[in-house]
């Protein structure tokens, strides 16, 4: 059934008559009888009695029956169209940020607090994991776009520097404030799980070092490294940001490696898939986090 037919055909009920339908739609009138007669043809059934001129129209029973379906069919268009005009608009929808474990405890929250601020209509889903499991979500098409450390390299994915995230090399309070290297490799390592960026910074500098880490344990997240630091577990290089606070209170402190350059400040991406544009509201969020 052509759509195009059915649209005449809706608009001749409407409007009681073929050329008040032309009329409203900018067609001629033969083009509105046209449309109607070849939607008949196509449906097999005569929908509409032709009265006398003046008279109107007066629809059969099939006739009466699609008017019934094109009224329903016509509604849902004009409620799509005016649902992706509030989307376009800012005044509905979903936004759904994947982001890294630190990033999503340190650097997002104010980002989506004005967010939520310009746009209360807008629901948004913070979607927290390690950087290797938000790209696969994002390739997924389970978030609009992500905020990871650490560069990802995948063809589908482009990858944005965002901003720089400053580290430190941390240890408990009462610890050296400076450590050998053959001191280091004596010491008990904190890491995050694989798959995390703030691990592979950490291995990666360790391993330019030449330290050794032979004593390593693995916690899930920084702040379960940050307080195993503070409670005497062990030395870790994290994030300046989640050092801050307990660094404030006395709990741990920075330290240095004699000879060795502290680890760089690493920078911060933000991804978004290659083939996918941006919707309005992942467009907003990013210039707020800019």
């Amino acid at each position: 059934m052509n759509l195009h037919g059915l649209r005449v055909f809706y608009h001749v009920c409407n409007h009681n008559s073929f050329s008040r339908a032309a009329q409203a739609m900018f067609i001629s009138q033969p083009a509105v009888s046209k449309a109607v007669k070849e939607l008949e043809h196509v449906t097999g059934l005569p929908l509409i009695y032709r009265a006398a001129r003046g008279k109107g129209i007066q629809l059969t029973e099939a006739g009466q029956a699609l008017y019934e379906h094109a009224r329903g069919i016509f509604s849902l268009e004009q409620a799509a169209r005016e649902d992706l005009k509030a989307r376009a608009g800012l005044q509905r929808g979903t936004l759904v940020v994947g982001a890294s474990t630190t990033v999503a405890s340190y650097w997002l929250a104010s980002v989506i607090a004005r967010f939520r601020q310009a746009h209360p209509a807008i629901e948004i889903r913070l979607s927290v994991a390690n950087s290797a499991h938000i790209e696969q979500a994002l390739l997924a098409c389970e978030v609009d776009l992500a905020f990871v450390e650490g560069k990802i390299d995948h063809p589908a994915i482009t990858c944005n520097f965002w901003q720089h995230d400053p580290l430190c090399i941390v240890a408990p309070a009462n610890a050296p404030t400076t450590f050998t290297k053959a001191c280091l490799a004596e010491q008990t390592w904190l890491l995050r799980e694989a798959g995390s960026g703030t691990l592979s910074v950490m291995t990666n500098y360790l391993r330019e070092q030449n330290i050794a880490t032979p004593h390593t344990i693995e916690l899930g997240s920084n702040e379960a490294i940050i307080q195993a630091v503070a409670c005497g577990l062990g030395l870790s290089i994290v994030p300046r940001v989640v050092a801050a606070e307990r660094l404030a209170l006395n709990k741990i402190q920075y330290i240095t490696i004699p000879g060795g350059e502290l680890p760089g400040p690493r920078p911060l991406y933000y991804l978004r898939f290659h083939n996918r544009p941006l919707t309005p509201a992942a467009q907003q969020f990013l210039t707020l986090a800019h």
